[in-house]
């Protein structure tokens, strides 16, 4: 999910670890819950994946769940909101709910964990969060989060025989050896499909900080549509200038990140149009300036949800399952004793 082949490209920056380790390690440092941020439309996506019996996908996402119980970790489940884009990539966006989204939060709820629909994207929400010091990581299969800015980002890892089910790989931007910033991310993005090598090239040469600085500048989140439209003159202006700096790079490789020189390449960077078209615009907005909670009214409801505390509901929870999985009581009571018991001892 997200932009195509990055998460690869990024690969060298990572480690793999589990939940439980990052969860029991912030537990003996700070003896505070490892609060986990959750991208709720990625769960309810693999989920599909389950097969057999009663609600074979909720089923799934309870096993889940009450893993999450067992672990000192105070999990905030985030939905995708109304307000996304409905144009990502050049591709539309669905912006209907997803059909399990009720009993899925009844099954959060049940659990003693929160959840929030975001104004736009989940991803979004979860990096300000993030970025802000309201979360100690986010779990997500979306590179988009690092792209809006999340500080640690944890990518589950596809099932295996040797690994733990819980394991993930870490992307902790706040390490001295990670070297993309934001904007950085955002230009390999933009440049997403051509040649990664050059695309990082010029990202490590601040060709996005540059871009994202004066985009920042010219374009406020606040601003009207008069005042977005007095800005697009001086905007094409820079872009000209700016397509002119990327092709001397490729044209000359004069601060060497790059492989080899690309004349070809700067030429025809030189003859296009890119970043200089409304549409580029639009998406470059939708990147620097997402639709978060930050400026909103429902900030401090946020704020007091990401740091509540965990209690879980057994006979909410015993009910749902029934209700759900059809289980009988004595079925309930078997294979609670097996998962959700470990969760509540803790």
């Amino acid at each position: 999910m997200g932009v195509p082949g990055l998460w690869r490209e990024l690969a060298e920056y990572a480690a793999d670890t589990t939940l439980a380790d990052l969860a029991w390690a912030h537990w003996d440092r700070t003896s505070k819950l490892f609060r986990l941020g959750i991208d709720a439309t990625s769960w309810l996506y693999h989920a599909r994946k389950s097969r057999g019996g009663a609600e074979p996908e909720l089923r799934l996402v309870f096993y889940r769940l009450v893993r999450l119980l067992a672990l000192p970790i105070a999990p905030v489940f985030v939905l995708d909101g109304a307000k996304r884009p409905a144009i990502k990539r050049g591709a539309p966006v669905w912006l209907g709910s997803h059909p399990l989204e009720a009993p899925f939060q009844a099954l959060v709820r049940a659990c003693g964990f929160a959840h929030w629909r975001a104004p736009g994207e989940a991803e979004a929400e979860l990096a300000w969060l993030s970025a802000n010091g309201g979360l100690d990581a986010v779990l997500t299969d979306d590179v988009d989060a690092l792209l809006f800015g999340a500080s640690v980002v944890l990518r589950p890892r596809a099932s295996s025989a040797d690994a733990p089910p819980d394991t993930v790989t870490m992307f902790d931007t706040r390490h001295t050896s990670w070297p993309y910033d934001t904007d950085a991310l955002v230009l390999v993005a933009l440049l997403a499909g051509g040649d990664y090598d050059t695309a990082m090239a010029l990202a490590r040469s601040g060709s996005g900080a540059a871009l994202g600085a004066q985009f920042r500048h010219y374009f406020l989140p606040t601003s009207t549509q008069a005042q977005l439209d007095a800005s697009c003159k001086a905007w094409d202006a820079y872009i000209v200038e700016w397509r002119r700096s990327i092709a001397h790079e490729l044209q000359t490789n004069e601060h060497g990140h790059l492989t080899r020189k690309q004349p070809a390449l700067a030429a025809k960077l030189r003859a296009s149009a890119f970043m200089g078209t409304a549409r580029a615009r639009r998406w470059l907005f939708d990147y620097v300036w997402p639709c978060t909670s930050q400026r909103t009214s429902q900030r401090p409801a946020l704020e007091r949800l990401v740091s509540q505390s965990v209690t879980v509901s057994l006979y909410t929870l015993a009910r749902e399952a029934k209700s759900l999985f059809a289980w009988s009581p004595c079925t309930v009571l078997t294979r609670f004793e097996r998962t959700v018991w470990p969760g509540v001892r803790l």
